[in-house]
């Protein structure tokens, strides 16, 4: 479980990692080029717990619009 003293970005790259959205290794871009890491956000997006941490984090920002 998460610890309520972390930031939402602490909570959602935590998850990020457990979920396995966040990867580190060599990957080919579709653009031909390489990346040392891939980022999966539609694991974390449609995962109950990590998208609940998505959207806290992100309503203060819509709420600025």
């Amino acid at each position: 479980m998460t610890n309520s003293k972390q930031s939402e970005s602490e909570i959602i790259l935590e998850l990020a990692k457990k979920r396995g959205a966040l990867q580190f290794g060599k990957f080919q871009l579709s653009a031909g080029g390489t990346s040392s890491y891939y980022f999966d956000g539609r694991i974390i997006t449609l995962d109950p717990e990590a998208g609940y941490h998505v959207a806290k984090a992100i309503l203060p920002i819509l709420k600025e619009c």
